[in-house]
């Protein structure tokens, strides 16, 4: 297994972590081990996953809640 995150396009955005063979992340090159992930979750606490591939399943991690938009109202849409 592998996994690639995408830098955030917007500047209060966070990177998304995608499985290695999501399309939405096929044009990035670097491919990353589970123990690279743990380190970018280090780094990034607040990452995001991409919805369409659900990288959380293949880490063995349980899927994690929405995340709420700033005024606490509705989430934010995930990439």
């Amino acid at each position: 297994m592998s996994w690639k995150v995408l830098p955030s396009r917007a500047v209060e955005g966070h990177p998304v972590l995608h499985r290695g063979n999501c399309s939405t992340a096929k044009n990035m090159p670097s491919l990353l081990s589970k123990e690279e992930v743990r380190m970018v979750f280090e780094e990034f606490p607040e990452l995001d996953m991409c919805e369409l591939c659900a990288p959380w399943g293949s880490l063995g991690i349980d899927k994690p809640p929405p995340r709420q938009g700033p005024s606490g109202g509705k989430p934010l849409l995930q990439r």
